[in-house]
């Protein structure tokens, strides 16, 4: 625990320790951030995001502009929304590999079970590229 000082009789929550006053302001902050980096982004567990992903590493023109392997970054942003068979995606997905990085934008709508990209591009960062995956 942060900071803390050692206190007769206070076993019962905190053992021979109680956090001092601004360890305990700090500490729900300290498990957010630790949800964050420990549970998966609920975006990435989507179909639209992963075959965005995979469209992206198989591209023959993405891999000669950022290299491999090709990572995914942490800070995606984005929504989905699905409902049964029917939905819709906007998802923002930095990627990275040994020569460079990059961003995939995804838009998509899900109907009858499928998923349909109107848009799908890479648009890399040292150049400024946009590599159209296709619909």
């Amino acid at each position: 625990m942060l900071d803390a000082i050692p206190v007769v009789g206070g076993k019962e929550r905190y053992g021979n320790y109680r956090p001092n006053a601004a360890a305990r302001l700090v500490e729900p902050e300290l498990q957010m951030v630790r949800a964050y980096w420990v549970l998966p982004h609920p975006l990435k567990q989507s179909d639209a995001y992963k075959m965005a992903v995979a469209r992206a590493k198989a591209d023959s023109r993405v891999v000669a502009a950022l290299g491999t392997p090709i990572e995914e970054g942490w800070y995606l942003s984005g929504k989905t929304n699905v409902n049964g068979g029917s939905g819709d995606a906007d998802l923002s997905i930095p990627v990275s590999g040994p020569k460079g990085k990059g961003t995939i934008y995804a838009v998509a709508t899900k109907s009858a079970g499928e998923w349909t990209y109107s848009k799908l591009q890479v648009k890399i960062e040292s150049t400024g590229e946009t590599i159209d995956l296709g619909p």
